[in-house]
């Protein structure tokens, strides 16, 4: 019996540390340079969800972020940010992003920006795919 008793621990501590680094995983913030090509407003059940579509500059990955209020952050400037970033599509602008959670095209989940910073220095031109 006391076999079962360390497994059940084993597998208790080993649940406990899973959930502690996935919320980890969620929550920790990322911060990198875009070229913002796309903003929106999503009509979705329950209201309107605020998007941006942008290219990260390191690897030229496509990105759909969300850019929703989150209270537990202390975000309530969604509606700022987004001003800004359809600024910065217009202009052809770069702008540092810092976003968090996980994106799921299965479950529809969207990285949710939390903040954003204009560079005021163009974006560079586009290379040709081939």
């Amino acid at each position: 019996m006391n076999a079962f008793k360390r497994i059940g621990a084993i597998i208790a501590i080993t649940l406990v540390l899973s959930v502690f680094v996935a919320l980890i995983s969620y929550q920790w913030p990322r911060t990198a340079t875009f070229r913002i090509v796309d903003t929106e407003v999503k009509r979705i059940e329950g209201g309107d969800q605020y998007r941006i579509t942008a290219i990260r500059q390191e690897d030229d990955k496509r990105m759909v972020l969300r850019n929703e209020d989150a209270w537990y952050r202390f975000k309530f400037d969604s509606a700022d940010i987004q001003g800004d970033a359809a600024i910065a599509e217009k202009n052809d602008f770069m702008v540092e992003m810092t976003y968090y959670g996980w994106r799921s095209n299965l479950m529809s989940w969207f990285w949710n920006v939390s903040d954003l910073d204009i560079l005021r220095e163009k974006a560079p031109a586009p290379t040709p795919q081939e």
